[in-house]
């Protein structure tokens, strides 16, 4: 009885150190088993997936939509037709005018920017003569756009390399 007891204890005290073999592993699929395989969070995925792109492209194309739309607005020619507001105000009929740029500087270009070339100040209909933008005036403005330009980007990549910066010391934290 007691040899019984010491060969229990004993097996008790060590039974973590046995080693690897010891312990039971169990195969996550079995072939030809009857199971039946749970896709349901795949095709959930999978599904959600393929409604983002399809949310993507359909965003994209009215986005184009938009575009052509602001593109063809911008370079038509002609004066707009007299229309009421309510109120009584009438819009008055003024000829379309880019002012030395193009359609695609127009539409890339933030309002701010574009202010920055022509003030509304200056577009005040009780003005006497139409308000023009000088060759020397809108290449100054060219120059200092892109310079904005570069300033952007720069700062873009820049808050982009603090972003990188701040992932790799939270991995290395994670990692200590």
């Amino acid at each position: 009885a007691d040899a019984d007891a010491d060969a229990f204890e004993a097996a008790y005290n060590f039974r973590f150190e046995s080693g690897p073999a010891a312990i039971a592993t169990h195969a996550r699929a079995t072939p030809g088993s009857l199971r039946r395989t749970d896709d349901r969070r795949r095709a959930k995925r999978e599904a959600r997936r393929e409604r983002k792109a399809a949310d993507r492209r359909r965003k994209e194309n009215e986005l184009k939509r938009l575009r052509g739309l602001a593109a063809k607005e911008a370079a038509a020619v002609g004066v707009e037709a007299e229309a009421a507001a309510p109120g009584g105000f009438r819009y008055r009929a003024v000829p379309a005018a880019d002012y030395g740029l193009s359609t695609d500087e127009i539409l890339r270009t933030p309002d701010a920017d574009l202010n920055r070339l022509v003030s509304v100040k200056r577009l005040a209909p009780y003005r006497d003569r139409e308000f023009q933008v000088t060759a020397d005036r809108r290449k100054r403005w060219r120059r200092d756009q892109a310079a904005r330009e570069e300033a952007r980007v720069a700062e873009k990549e820049a808050a982009k390399r603090r972003r990188k910066r701040a992932r790799r010391k939270a991995a290395r934290a994670d990692a200590l």
